[in-house]
């Protein structure tokens, strides 16, 4: 019965040893090699798609009480259009995952400036992280300023980096690409800042 025992006990320990010495640090490599593929692939495909052309602290201050860095070390995340045209609820839904962070900014521009600041304020949202300002040229000039794409630029979002240049566009009236912006936000968030995300998926409502 004794020798019964310390078989077992040998063979325990074979299996304890193998799932520490091999088992477990392959698991971790693979989750690891994953992760930074993950993050070097969204990364890939961010662009240098020309600087941000910044507004005036004036155009700022004439709509918000707003400190003239808005931008200054910041993301930013891009809107431009008429308010009927905008995606103002999928840019409400990003803007809810990161809601807790300050480094993250969303600018609209848009002739509606009134209107589109009613939706921010009936909604509750932070004047601090989501500023409107008026266009004060055509659309077409400002789409082109940040390297909109062509076809339904108001159905897009910009995202600016920490440098103020601009990196890429997300369709977030598709719900793929709307997840694709908010992943990206994430991977690229300061780190020395970092605090959990309230990232929902769409899918999981």
């Amino acid at each position: 019965m004794g020798e019964e025992k310390k078989k077992k006990r040998k063979w325990f320990m074979y299996v304890f040893l193998t799932l520490m010495l091999a088992v477990l640090p392959a698991m971790s490599w693979y989750y690891l090699k994953n992760g930074l593929d993950y993050q070097l692939e969204i990364r890939n495909e961010l662009k240098d798609l020309g600087e941000m052309p910044v507004p005036a602290a004036n155009q700022i201050n004439r709509l918000d009480s707003l400190q003239n860095q808005v931008f200054d070390k910041k993301m930013v995340v891009v809107g431009i259009g008429a308010k009927n045209d905008l995606p103002l609820e999928e840019t409400k839904f990003i803007y809810e995952q990161f809601s807790e962070r300050k480094d993250i900014v969303f600018l609209t521009i848009s002739n509606d400036d009134s209107a589109c600041l009613d939706f921010r304020n009936s909604n509750s949202l932070d004047p601090l992280q989501w500023t409107v300002i008026g266009a004060e040229k055509p659309y077409s000039d400002i789409y082109e300023e940040y390297s909109f794409p062509s076809q339904n630029p108001e159905q897009f979002l910009a995202l600016v980096d920490t440098n103020l240049v601009v990196r890429s566009h997300y369709q977030v009236t598709e719900e793929a690409r709307r997840n694709r912006l908010i992943e990206t936000l994430a991977v690229l968030m300061p780190k020395d800042e970092e605090r959990e995300i309230k990232y929902r998926a769409e899918t999981e409502k």
